[in-house]
């Protein structure tokens, strides 16, 4: 009987440990504290946005901490596809905003391209241990992998008519709100994407 209760209460701890690993996979930490810090609702030439702080990105010692964390996430890391579709999410957001850093001040993310290479094609940053292009992750990771329409709410395209960057990561334990949440506010705002 003690025998028993002893492996029980073994096999319990494990799940607490294991479900505490599992929560802990990924850090989001410094990439909560940059965009907490540098994304706030404004208005340009009349569109209602919420406006990014490239400049005080660009200083700020989160942004490199973010980069690096999420260069070192590792695939087994990320269990569920909730964890899996939040994290490449973030990653697409964290490397659009580079792709407008790389080449700071500019007026467009699309200066980032040449004539032989958009910039969704070109390989921007590290994520996971490889290099990525935005193309990259849209297409070859979120569309293909999830078939989840709403990330086209949730990713950012560093334009004025594109969705907005959430001030928040998203997470798996509140993806589904957010998803939901960044759908009403692009359809709700009368100032963005095809306006008659």
């Amino acid at each position: 009987m003690k025998r028993r209760r002893m492996w029980m209460t073994a096999a319990v701890a494990a799940c607490f440990v294991a479900s505490a690993t599992a929560a802990q996979a990924v850090d989001l930490s410094a990439y909560a504290r940059l965009i907490e810090a540098h994304v706030r609702p404004g208005v340009i030439g009349g569109i209602r946005l919420t406006m990014v702080d490239y400049r005080g990105i660009k200083t700020d010692p989160n942004y490199t901490k973010a980069l690096q964390a999420f260069a070192a996430v590792t695939p087994e890391q990320l269990q569920t596809t909730k964890e899996r579709l939040a994290f490449w999410i973030n990653a697409y957001n964290l490397l659009a905003i580079k792709a407008v850093l790389d080449q700071y001040p500019v007026k467009s993310i699309k200066d980032g391209g040449s004539l032989l290479q958009s910039i969704w094609k070109k390989k921007v940053g590290a994520v996971a241990g490889k290099a990525y292009a935005l193309d990259d992750i849209e297409n070859g990771i979120l569309r293909k992998d999830f078939k989840e329409p709403r990330i086209h709410f949730a990713i950012v395209c560093a334009s004025l008519s594109c969705p907005d960057l959430r001030a928040e990561p998203y997470t798996a334990d509140r993806l589904d709100p957010q998803l939901d949440d960044a759908a009403r506010i692009f359809l709700a705002n009368p100032t963005k994407g095809l306006v008659p």
